[in-house]
Protein backbone atom coordinates (compact mmCIF):
# COMPACT_ATOMS: atom_id res chain seq x y z
CA UNK A 1 0.00 0.00 0.00
CA UNK A 2 0.95 3.40 -1.28
CA UNK A 3 0.83 6.12 1.46
CA UNK A 4 1.24 9.85 1.54
CA UNK A 5 3.89 11.10 3.61
CA UNK A 6 3.37 13.34 6.09
CA UNK A 7 3.91 17.32 6.14
CA UNK A 8 3.81 19.22 9.06
CA UNK A 9 1.32 21.75 6.98
CA UNK A 10 -0.57 18.67 6.87
CA UNK A 11 -1.82 19.23 10.66
CA UNK A 12 -3.31 22.83 9.96
CA UNK A 13 -6.48 23.53 9.48
CA UNK A 14 -7.65 23.73 5.65
CA UNK A 15 -8.44 27.79 6.79
CA UNK A 16 -5.41 28.13 8.45
CA UNK A 17 -3.08 26.47 5.90
CA UNK A 18 -4.99 28.98 3.60
CA UNK A 19 -3.79 32.02 5.86
CA UNK A 20 -0.13 30.45 5.92
CA UNK A 21 -0.31 31.08 1.93
CA UNK A 22 -0.81 34.44 2.54
CA UNK A 23 1.73 34.81 5.01
CA UNK A 24 4.36 32.91 2.94
CA UNK A 25 3.52 35.40 -0.11
CA UNK A 26 4.12 38.40 2.11
CA UNK A 27 7.50 36.86 3.37
CA UNK A 28 8.99 36.06 -0.25
CA UNK A 29 7.35 39.58 -0.98
CA UNK A 30 9.29 41.43 1.33
CA UNK A 31 6.46 42.01 3.57
CA UNK A 32 4.34 44.11 0.97
CA UNK A 33 1.65 43.18 -1.26
CA UNK A 34 -1.11 44.36 -3.46
CA UNK A 35 -4.58 42.22 -3.19
CA UNK A 36 -4.59 42.56 -6.78
CA UNK A 37 -1.36 40.83 -7.59
CA UNK A 38 -1.82 38.19 -4.75
CA UNK A 39 -4.92 37.16 -6.17
CA UNK A 40 -3.48 36.83 -9.81
CA UNK A 41 -0.49 34.94 -7.88
CA UNK A 42 -1.81 32.71 -5.81
CA UNK A 43 -5.06 32.25 -8.10
CA UNK A 44 -7.80 32.98 -5.86
CA UNK A 45 -10.64 35.36 -5.69
CA UNK A 46 -9.63 38.78 -3.99
CA UNK A 47 -13.00 38.30 -1.59
CA UNK A 48 -10.90 35.36 -0.42
CA UNK A 49 -8.13 37.59 0.73
CA UNK A 50 -9.81 40.35 2.18
CA UNK A 51 -12.02 38.34 4.38
CA UNK A 52 -8.74 36.12 5.70
CA UNK A 53 -6.59 38.99 5.68
CA UNK A 54 -8.92 41.40 8.32
CA UNK A 55 -8.92 38.60 10.98
CA UNK A 56 -5.37 37.23 10.07
CA UNK A 57 -3.88 40.72 10.74
CA UNK A 58 -5.16 41.29 14.30
CA UNK A 59 -4.01 37.58 15.16
CA UNK A 60 -0.21 38.52 13.52
CA UNK A 61 -0.71 42.00 15.81
CA UNK A 62 -1.36 40.11 19.09
CA UNK A 63 1.01 37.37 18.65
CA UNK A 64 3.93 39.88 17.36
CA UNK A 65 3.51 43.42 18.99
CA UNK A 66 6.57 44.24 17.67
CA UNK A 67 6.16 43.91 14.30
CA UNK A 68 2.94 45.14 12.97
CA UNK A 69 0.59 44.17 10.31
CA UNK A 70 -1.09 46.75 8.99
CA UNK A 71 -3.53 47.82 5.59
CA UNK A 72 -2.02 50.75 3.21
CA UNK A 73 -3.71 53.63 2.21
CA UNK A 74 -5.93 51.86 -0.14
CA UNK A 75 -7.15 48.93 2.47
CA UNK A 76 -6.24 46.82 -1.15
CA UNK A 77 -2.26 47.15 0.19
CA UNK A 78 -0.72 44.64 2.76
CA UNK A 79 2.23 45.58 4.84
CA UNK A 80 4.13 43.60 7.45
CA UNK A 81 6.71 44.39 9.61
CA UNK A 82 9.88 41.40 9.01
CA UNK A 83 12.18 43.11 10.72
CA UNK A 84 11.00 41.90 14.20
CA UNK A 85 9.32 38.95 12.91
CA UNK A 86 10.49 35.03 13.71
CA UNK A 87 11.41 33.44 10.31
CA UNK A 88 8.67 31.56 8.61
CA UNK A 89 9.70 28.39 9.89
CA UNK A 90 8.48 29.52 13.46
CA UNK A 91 5.52 31.68 12.74
CA UNK A 92 3.86 28.29 10.42
CA UNK A 93 5.29 25.92 13.68
CA UNK A 94 3.15 28.51 15.96
CA UNK A 95 0.64 28.34 13.88
CA UNK A 96 0.59 24.47 13.77
CA UNK A 97 0.81 24.36 17.75
CA UNK A 98 -2.68 26.55 17.89
CA UNK A 99 -4.37 24.25 15.53
CA UNK A 100 -6.46 22.03 17.29
CA UNK A 101 -5.00 18.67 16.02
CA UNK A 102 -1.62 19.51 17.57
CA UNK A 103 -3.37 20.43 20.59
CA UNK A 104 -5.59 17.07 20.69
CA UNK A 105 -2.17 15.10 20.12
CA UNK A 106 -0.17 17.19 22.44
CA UNK A 107 -2.98 16.47 25.25
CA UNK A 108 -3.17 12.35 24.45
CA UNK A 109 0.40 12.63 25.15
CA UNK A 110 0.74 14.31 28.02
CA UNK A 111 -2.49 12.62 29.86
CA UNK A 112 -1.95 8.94 29.71
CA UNK A 113 -5.13 7.84 30.64
CA UNK A 114 -7.23 9.86 28.73
CA UNK A 115 -10.66 10.01 27.60
CA UNK A 116 -12.59 11.54 24.73
CA UNK A 117 -14.80 13.15 27.19
CA UNK A 118 -12.09 14.57 29.27
CA UNK A 119 -10.33 15.74 25.87
CA UNK A 120 -13.78 17.32 24.61
CA UNK A 121 -14.08 19.39 27.46
CA UNK A 122 -10.13 20.54 27.81
CA UNK A 123 -10.94 22.00 24.30
CA UNK A 124 -14.23 23.28 24.61
CA UNK A 125 -15.57 21.35 21.21
CA UNK A 126 -18.78 19.52 20.55
CA UNK A 127 -18.21 15.81 20.09
CA UNK A 128 -19.20 15.87 16.71
CA UNK A 129 -16.20 18.64 16.06
CA UNK A 130 -13.74 16.07 18.12
CA UNK A 131 -14.90 13.23 16.14
CA UNK A 132 -14.21 15.05 12.96
CA UNK A 133 -10.69 16.51 13.86
CA UNK A 134 -9.64 12.50 15.60
CA UNK A 135 -10.94 10.80 11.87
CA UNK A 136 -8.85 13.39 10.22
CA UNK A 137 -5.87 12.62 12.33
CA UNK A 138 -6.47 9.30 12.27
CA UNK A 139 -5.69 9.44 8.13
CA UNK A 140 -2.46 11.16 8.73
CA UNK A 141 -1.42 8.99 11.59
CA UNK A 142 -2.08 5.50 9.14
CA UNK A 143 1.47 6.34 8.28
CA UNK A 144 2.63 5.69 11.49
CA UNK A 145 0.62 2.39 11.93
CA UNK A 146 -1.68 4.44 15.17
CA UNK A 147 -4.22 5.31 15.67
CA UNK A 148 -6.54 7.10 18.31
CA UNK A 149 -9.22 4.55 19.04
CA UNK A 150 -11.39 3.33 22.14
CA UNK A 151 -9.74 6.63 24.53
CA UNK A 152 -6.63 4.85 23.67
CA UNK A 153 -3.92 5.60 21.17
CA UNK A 154 -3.67 2.35 19.54
CA UNK A 155 -0.17 0.71 17.98
CA UNK A 156 3.07 -0.56 18.96
CA UNK A 157 4.82 1.06 21.21
CA UNK A 158 8.03 2.05 18.99
CA UNK A 159 5.67 3.76 16.31
CA UNK A 160 4.03 5.68 19.15
CA UNK A 161 7.33 6.94 20.32
CA UNK A 162 8.63 7.36 16.69
CA UNK A 163 5.36 9.65 15.90
CA UNK A 164 5.50 11.96 18.78
CA UNK A 165 9.50 12.24 19.02
CA UNK A 166 8.95 13.29 15.19
CA UNK A 167 5.88 15.65 16.33
CA UNK A 168 7.76 17.26 19.08
CA UNK A 169 11.06 18.09 17.66
CA UNK A 170 9.71 19.13 14.39
CA UNK A 171 7.45 21.59 16.52
CA UNK A 172 8.08 22.44 20.11
CA UNK A 173 11.33 20.70 20.83
CA UNK A 174 12.23 23.13 23.54
CA UNK A 175 8.84 22.85 25.53
CA UNK A 176 10.51 23.14 28.68
CA UNK A 177 8.74 19.75 29.59
CA UNK A 178 11.05 18.00 27.48
CA UNK A 179 14.03 19.72 28.13
CA UNK A 180 14.20 20.23 30.72
CA UNK A 181 17.74 19.46 32.18
CA UNK A 182 17.14 19.11 36.10
CA UNK A 183 16.50 14.88 35.65
CA UNK A 184 20.05 13.42 36.39
CA UNK A 185 19.32 10.09 35.25
CA UNK A 186 18.81 11.40 31.75
CA UNK A 187 21.17 14.08 31.95
CA UNK A 188 23.90 11.46 33.02
CA UNK A 189 22.07 9.15 30.58
CA UNK A 190 23.68 11.34 27.73
CA UNK A 191 27.17 12.24 29.17
CA UNK A 192 27.70 8.05 29.00
CA UNK A 193 26.64 7.69 25.99
CA UNK A 194 29.06 10.03 24.52
CA UNK A 195 31.84 8.66 26.65
CA UNK A 196 31.10 4.99 25.52
CA UNK A 197 29.45 5.68 22.22
CA UNK A 198 30.01 8.37 20.13
CA UNK A 199 32.37 10.68 21.42
CA UNK A 200 31.60 14.75 21.87
CA UNK A 201 27.81 15.72 20.31
CA UNK A 202 26.78 19.00 18.97
CA UNK A 203 24.20 20.72 21.78
CA UNK A 204 21.20 20.12 18.95
CA UNK A 205 21.84 16.58 19.08
CA UNK A 206 21.88 16.16 23.40
CA UNK A 207 18.53 18.21 23.59
CA UNK A 208 17.20 15.65 20.81
CA UNK A 209 18.23 12.63 23.15
CA UNK A 210 16.74 14.76 25.61
CA UNK A 211 13.70 15.11 23.99
CA UNK A 212 13.79 11.29 23.66
CA UNK A 213 14.06 10.30 27.19
CA UNK A 214 11.57 12.16 28.39
CA UNK A 215 9.26 10.95 25.65
CA UNK A 216 9.96 7.53 27.04
CA UNK A 217 9.57 8.32 30.84
CA UNK A 218 6.33 9.71 30.05
CA UNK A 219 5.26 6.81 27.77
CA UNK A 220 6.32 3.78 30.46
CA UNK A 221 4.62 5.96 33.37
CA UNK A 222 1.63 4.22 32.50
CA UNK A 223 3.07 0.11 31.57
CA UNK A 224 1.98 0.62 28.09
CA UNK A 225 2.48 -3.31 26.67
CA UNK A 226 5.47 -3.63 24.32
CA UNK A 227 6.21 -5.77 20.96
CA UNK A 228 9.43 -7.17 20.29
CA UNK A 229 8.98 -6.33 16.52
CA UNK A 230 10.80 -3.82 15.16
CA UNK A 231 10.11 -3.56 11.59
CA UNK A 232 11.46 -6.79 9.61
CA UNK A 233 13.56 -7.39 12.53
CA UNK A 234 13.14 -9.23 16.01
CA UNK A 235 14.41 -7.40 19.23
CA UNK A 236 16.98 -10.63 19.85
CA UNK A 237 18.27 -10.38 16.10
CA UNK A 238 19.14 -6.34 16.76
CA UNK A 239 20.69 -6.83 20.83
CA UNK A 240 23.44 -8.68 19.00
CA UNK A 241 24.29 -5.77 17.13
CA UNK A 242 27.82 -3.48 17.55
CA UNK A 243 27.32 -1.58 20.35
CA UNK A 244 23.88 -2.39 21.53
CA UNK A 245 24.89 -3.66 24.41
CA UNK A 246 27.06 -1.20 25.89
CA UNK A 247 23.72 0.91 25.60
CA UNK A 248 21.68 -1.83 27.29
CA UNK A 249 24.42 -1.58 29.92
CA UNK A 250 23.82 2.27 30.16
CA UNK A 251 20.19 1.92 30.33
CA UNK A 252 20.95 -0.39 33.19
CA UNK A 253 23.10 2.36 35.51
CA UNK A 254 20.70 4.78 34.99
CA UNK A 255 17.22 3.57 34.89
CA UNK A 256 17.44 0.06 36.24
CA UNK A 257 15.30 0.74 39.51
CA UNK A 258 12.47 1.98 37.51
CA UNK A 259 10.03 -1.12 37.49
CA UNK A 260 8.29 0.36 34.54
CA UNK A 261 11.41 -0.59 32.12
CA UNK A 262 12.24 -3.16 30.14
CA UNK A 263 15.81 -2.28 29.61
CA UNK A 264 16.67 -4.90 26.64
CA UNK A 265 13.94 -3.15 24.85
CA UNK A 266 14.78 -0.25 26.47
CA UNK A 267 18.16 -0.33 24.51
CA UNK A 268 17.19 -1.99 21.51
CA UNK A 269 14.49 1.08 20.70
CA UNK A 270 17.30 3.24 21.39
CA UNK A 271 19.29 2.19 19.01
CA UNK A 272 16.41 1.96 16.51
CA UNK A 273 16.62 5.98 17.69
CA UNK A 274 19.50 6.76 16.70
CA UNK A 275 18.79 5.76 13.30
CA UNK A 276 15.58 8.00 12.61
CA UNK A 277 17.08 10.60 14.61
CA UNK A 278 20.88 10.59 12.77
CA UNK A 279 22.49 11.22 16.22
CA UNK A 280 25.57 9.34 15.13
CA UNK A 281 28.13 11.22 13.07
CA UNK A 282 27.78 10.14 9.09
CA UNK A 283 31.01 8.50 9.28
CA UNK A 284 30.88 7.13 12.60
CA UNK A 285 32.39 3.65 13.49
CA UNK A 286 29.18 2.55 14.80
CA UNK A 287 27.57 2.92 11.07
CA UNK A 288 30.61 1.62 9.23
CA UNK A 289 30.71 -1.46 11.28
CA UNK A 290 26.96 -2.58 10.95
CA UNK A 291 27.86 -1.48 7.40
CA UNK A 292 30.40 -3.89 6.99
CA UNK A 293 29.44 -6.19 9.65
CA UNK A 294 28.44 -10.15 8.88
CA UNK A 295 25.04 -10.50 10.48
CA UNK A 296 21.86 -11.13 9.10
CA UNK A 297 20.70 -7.17 9.59
CA UNK A 298 24.04 -6.51 7.87
CA UNK A 299 23.80 -8.41 4.82
CA UNK A 300 20.06 -7.59 4.33
CA UNK A 301 20.52 -3.94 4.76
CA UNK A 302 23.93 -3.83 2.78
CA UNK A 303 21.81 -5.64 -0.27
CA UNK A 304 19.11 -2.77 -0.18
CA UNK A 305 22.35 -0.48 -0.16
CA UNK A 306 23.88 -2.05 -3.51
CA UNK A 307 20.54 -2.14 -5.49
CA UNK A 308 20.42 1.81 -5.40
CA UNK A 309 24.28 2.76 -5.98
CA UNK A 310 24.69 -0.25 -8.85
CA UNK A 311 21.13 1.50 -10.35
CA UNK A 312 22.92 5.12 -9.52
CA UNK A 313 26.01 3.63 -10.83
CA UNK A 314 24.98 3.19 -14.16
CA UNK A 315 24.10 6.46 -15.28
CA UNK A 316 26.43 8.78 -12.98
CA UNK A 317 30.14 8.88 -11.71
CA UNK A 318 29.92 8.25 -8.40
CA UNK A 319 33.62 8.14 -7.57
CA UNK A 320 33.22 11.21 -5.70
CA UNK A 321 30.36 10.67 -3.26
CA UNK A 322 30.59 6.70 -3.46
CA UNK A 323 31.10 6.44 0.62
CA UNK A 324 28.83 9.19 1.70
CA UNK A 325 26.03 8.28 -0.77
CA UNK A 326 26.82 4.78 0.99
CA UNK A 327 26.03 5.27 4.06
CA UNK A 328 23.44 7.71 3.41
CA UNK A 329 21.07 5.10 2.04
CA UNK A 330 22.53 2.85 4.44
CA UNK A 331 20.88 4.58 7.57
CA UNK A 332 17.79 5.94 5.25
CA UNK A 333 17.05 2.52 4.09
CA UNK A 334 17.89 1.07 7.62
CA UNK A 335 15.12 3.95 9.06
CA UNK A 336 12.49 3.20 6.67
CA UNK A 337 12.79 -0.44 7.42
CA UNK A 338 12.73 -0.63 11.09
CA UNK A 339 10.34 2.15 11.58
CA UNK A 340 8.04 3.67 8.81
CA UNK A 341 6.97 7.53 9.35
CA UNK A 342 8.12 11.03 9.23
CA UNK A 343 6.99 14.56 9.65
CA UNK A 344 8.57 15.78 6.55
CA UNK A 345 10.24 19.35 6.04
CA UNK A 346 12.29 18.38 3.18
CA UNK A 347 9.95 19.34 0.74
CA UNK A 348 10.78 22.84 1.41
CA UNK A 349 14.87 22.18 0.50
CA UNK A 350 13.76 20.50 -2.63
CA UNK A 351 11.04 23.61 -3.35
CA UNK A 352 14.07 26.14 -3.40
CA UNK A 353 16.86 23.69 -5.11
CA UNK A 354 14.19 23.55 -8.06
CA UNK A 355 13.12 26.88 -8.13
CA UNK A 356 9.52 25.55 -7.93
CA UNK A 357 9.92 23.89 -10.80
CA UNK A 358 9.47 20.34 -10.44
CA UNK A 359 9.74 17.06 -12.97
CA UNK A 360 6.96 15.69 -14.22
CA UNK A 361 5.84 12.30 -13.30
CA UNK A 362 6.65 11.27 -17.07
CA UNK A 363 10.19 13.18 -16.94
CA UNK A 364 13.10 10.50 -17.53
CA UNK A 365 14.59 12.02 -14.10
CA UNK A 366 11.09 10.80 -12.42
CA UNK A 367 11.26 7.25 -14.31
CA UNK A 368 14.69 7.00 -12.99
CA UNK A 369 13.81 7.49 -9.39
CA UNK A 370 10.51 5.32 -9.53
CA UNK A 371 12.85 2.34 -11.46
CA UNK A 372 14.97 2.62 -8.19
CA UNK A 373 11.96 2.48 -5.82
CA UNK A 374 10.17 -0.70 -7.92
CA UNK A 375 13.62 -2.75 -7.12
CA UNK A 376 13.72 -1.64 -3.78
CA UNK A 377 9.93 -2.97 -3.25
CA UNK A 378 10.71 -6.19 -4.99
CA UNK A 379 13.54 -6.49 -2.07
CA UNK A 380 11.32 -5.85 0.84
CA UNK A 381 7.96 -4.66 1.08
CA UNK A 382 8.91 -2.53 3.71
CA UNK A 383 9.17 0.28 0.86
CA UNK A 384 5.62 -0.38 -0.05
CA UNK A 385 4.57 1.14 3.45
CA UNK A 386 2.80 4.02 3.87
CA UNK A 387 4.83 6.75 3.42
CA UNK A 388 7.73 5.01 2.49
CA UNK A 389 7.87 5.64 -1.17
CA UNK A 390 7.00 9.25 -0.46
CA UNK A 391 10.14 9.40 1.64
CA UNK A 392 12.45 7.26 -1.14
CA UNK A 393 10.99 9.69 -3.73
CA UNK A 394 11.82 13.07 -1.49
CA UNK A 395 15.69 11.96 -1.31
CA UNK A 396 16.19 10.15 -4.35
CA UNK A 397 15.01 13.71 -5.81
CA UNK A 398 17.52 15.34 -3.57
CA UNK A 399 20.69 12.93 -4.89
CA UNK A 400 19.48 13.31 -8.71
CA UNK A 401 19.86 16.77 -8.28
CA UNK A 402 23.21 16.84 -6.51
CA UNK A 403 24.25 14.01 -9.39
CA UNK A 404 23.20 15.89 -12.75
CA UNK A 405 26.94 17.12 -13.12
CA UNK A 406 28.48 13.74 -12.80
CA UNK A 407 25.97 11.49 -15.26
CA UNK A 408 28.43 9.19 -17.49
CA UNK A 409 27.99 10.88 -20.46
CA UNK A 410 28.97 14.58 -21.24
CA UNK A 411 26.53 16.71 -23.61
CA UNK A 412 28.23 18.89 -26.22
CA UNK A 413 28.05 22.37 -26.81
CA UNK A 414 29.27 24.54 -29.67
CA UNK A 415 29.16 27.98 -29.71
CA UNK A 416 29.11 30.22 -32.46
CA UNK A 417 29.80 33.85 -32.38
CA UNK A 418 31.30 36.64 -34.33
CA UNK A 419 33.24 38.50 -31.30
CA UNK A 420 37.07 38.91 -31.02
CA UNK A 421 39.03 36.04 -29.54
CA UNK A 422 39.75 37.84 -26.12
CA UNK A 423 36.06 38.55 -25.51
CA UNK A 424 35.26 34.63 -26.86
CA UNK A 425 37.11 32.74 -24.28
CA UNK A 426 35.75 34.92 -21.44
CA UNK A 427 31.91 33.92 -22.82
CA UNK A 428 33.21 30.50 -23.47
CA UNK A 429 34.89 30.72 -19.24
CA UNK A 430 31.71 32.45 -18.10
CA UNK A 431 29.44 29.56 -19.78
CA UNK A 432 31.07 27.05 -18.75
CA UNK A 433 31.54 27.44 -15.21
CA UNK A 434 27.49 29.07 -15.08
CA UNK A 435 26.25 25.93 -16.92
CA UNK A 436 28.95 23.34 -15.18
CA UNK A 437 27.55 23.89 -12.13
CA UNK A 438 24.83 22.04 -13.08
CA UNK A 439 24.97 19.60 -16.14
CA UNK A 440 28.33 17.76 -17.40
CA UNK A 441 28.56 19.35 -20.31
CA UNK A 442 32.07 20.27 -22.74
CA UNK A 443 31.70 23.89 -24.50
CA UNK A 444 33.99 25.06 -27.29
CA UNK A 445 34.01 27.18 -30.21
CA UNK A 446 31.79 25.72 -32.93
CA UNK A 447 33.63 23.21 -35.31
CA UNK A 448 31.16 22.13 -38.35
CA UNK A 449 32.98 18.89 -38.32
CA UNK A 450 32.08 18.24 -34.75
CA UNK A 451 28.63 17.05 -33.45
CA UNK A 452 26.87 18.88 -30.89
CA UNK A 453 23.86 18.50 -28.26
CA UNK A 454 23.23 21.90 -28.67
CA UNK A 455 24.25 25.18 -30.55
CA UNK A 456 24.54 28.52 -29.00
CA UNK A 457 25.03 31.68 -31.07
CA UNK A 458 25.39 35.22 -30.43
CA UNK A 459 23.97 35.80 -34.09
CA UNK A 460 21.59 33.86 -35.62
CA UNK A 461 22.42 35.42 -39.18
CA UNK A 462 26.13 34.03 -38.87
CA UNK A 463 24.07 31.00 -37.96
CA UNK A 464 22.04 31.18 -40.58
CA UNK A 465 24.65 31.80 -43.43
CA UNK A 466 26.39 28.35 -42.47
CA UNK A 467 23.34 26.89 -42.83
CA UNK A 468 22.65 26.16 -39.43
CA UNK A 469 19.36 27.75 -39.33
CA UNK A 470 17.32 24.25 -39.58
CA UNK A 471 19.65 22.17 -36.95
CA UNK A 472 18.27 21.79 -33.75
CA UNK A 473 18.27 22.54 -30.81
CA UNK A 474 19.84 26.40 -31.73
CA UNK A 475 19.45 28.62 -28.89
CA UNK A 476 19.92 32.50 -29.52
CA UNK A 477 22.13 33.83 -26.53
CA UNK A 478 21.90 37.71 -25.81
CA UNK A 479 25.55 38.97 -25.62
CA UNK A 480 26.81 37.01 -22.31
CA UNK A 481 23.55 35.60 -21.84
CA UNK A 482 20.19 36.90 -20.10
CA UNK A 483 18.29 34.67 -17.68
CA UNK A 484 15.60 34.13 -20.04
CA UNK A 485 18.50 32.72 -22.34
CA UNK A 486 19.79 30.50 -19.29
CA UNK A 487 16.48 29.43 -18.28
CA UNK A 488 15.61 28.15 -22.15
CA UNK A 489 19.23 26.53 -22.10
CA UNK A 490 18.60 24.74 -18.87
CA UNK A 491 14.96 23.38 -20.63
CA UNK A 492 16.90 21.71 -23.60
CA UNK A 493 19.43 20.41 -21.18
CA UNK A 494 16.98 19.05 -18.99
CA UNK A 495 15.39 17.07 -21.76
CA UNK A 496 18.62 15.51 -21.94
CA UNK A 497 19.14 14.17 -18.98
CA UNK A 498 15.94 12.62 -18.97
CA UNK A 499 16.45 10.93 -22.58
CA UNK A 500 19.51 9.88 -21.31
CA UNK A 501 18.10 8.77 -17.53
CA UNK A 502 15.11 6.82 -19.31
CA UNK A 503 17.20 4.65 -21.71
CA UNK A 504 17.95 1.09 -20.81
CA UNK A 505 15.44 1.22 -17.77
CA UNK A 506 13.10 -1.98 -17.49
CA UNK A 507 9.95 -1.00 -16.38
CA UNK A 508 7.29 -3.06 -14.97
Amino acid sequence: MEGKQMKKEDLLESRTRQDLAFIQYLYTHNGHALRKQMATDLQVDPRLITDHMAALGDQLNTLFPNAPFHLGPSETEYILDLVNLPTLEDITNLLIREGYSFQILAYIFWHNEFTMSGLQRALLMSSSTLFRHVSRLNTLLAEFNIAIRNNRLMGRELDIRHFYYQLFIVLNGHDPRLSDTSNRAIERFITLFQQRITGPLDENIQQAIRVYLHIVLQRVASNHPLNDSVGVFKLNTLIKLPKVREMQQIWEEMFGRNHHIAIEFESVAFFVYTFYARILPLKSDLYRQLYLGTSSFSIKMRGYVHTVMDILSSKFEMHSYHEEFQLIFFTELTTIALLPGVITTAHQLIYTAMQGVYWKPESGQMRFIRYIIAQLQKNSEDFSQPGAVDELEERLLMTVLLLLRHTHRQFQIGLLTSNDLPINFYLLRALKEQIGANFNIHIENFDRHHQYDIILTTSMELAAQLGLKNDLPLIQLQDFGTSSDFVVLYWYLDTLVSNYLKTDLVLS
